[in-house]
C-alpha cells in the first residue's frame, strides 16, 4: 500500500468567504465547488496545485476552528480501510464512502487530528471535488 500525494487540506471556519478571501485575493485560488452535507457548508478552492476544503458548520456554537484534517490520494482504498479496522482505528460511517467518481474514508485519529484517504476512479483521476 502506498499513498500517492496530498489531495487536500480541510479547514474548519465560522465564515468560508472570510477565510477564503486571503487565498483568493492574494494567492489566486479559485472556487471550484460548494455543497452542503448534513449540517455543514463545504467549499473547495484551488490554485491549480493545492486544494483547500473549507468546512463551515451551520451550528457555530463551540466549533474548533483551524486545520481539521489532511487528505491523501491513494490506490486500493479498501485495503487501507481494512488496515484501519485491523489496527483499531475507527472509520467515520464504518465504511468506504463514494461521491462523484471517488471513494473516501475519514478517521479522527486523535482529538485534534483527522485523516482522509481518497481514491479516484481511473477515468476521474483529474477530478477536483
Amino acid at each position: 500500500m502506498e499513498l500517492c500525494e496530498l489531495d487536500h487540506i480541510g479547514i474548519v471556519t465560522d465564515d468560508i468567504k472570510e477565510s477564503a478571501a486571503f487565498y483568493c485575493n492574494v494567492l489566486n485560488f479559485k472556487l471550484i465547488e460548494t455543497r452542503e452535507v448534513d449540517d455543514m457548508k463545504i467549499a473547495y478552492y484551488t490554485d491549480g496545485i493545492t486544494k483547500l476544503e473549507f468546512l463551515e458548520p451551520n451550528n457555530k456554537k463551540n466549533i474548533q476552528k483551524g486545520i481539521k484534517h489532511i487528505a491523501y490520494r491513494c490506490k486500493n482504498i479498501d485495503k487501507y480501510a481494512e488496515s484501519f479496522i485491523n489496527n483499531g482505528i475507527k472509520i467515520v460511517n464504518n465504511k468506504v464512502n463514494e461521491y462523484k467518481g471517488m471513494k473516501y474514508i475519514f478517521s479522527q485519529i486523535s482529538n485534534d487530528q483527522g485523516i482522509e484517504l481518497v481514491e479516484y476512479k481511473e477515468e476521474h483521476e483529474d477530478v477536483q471535488r
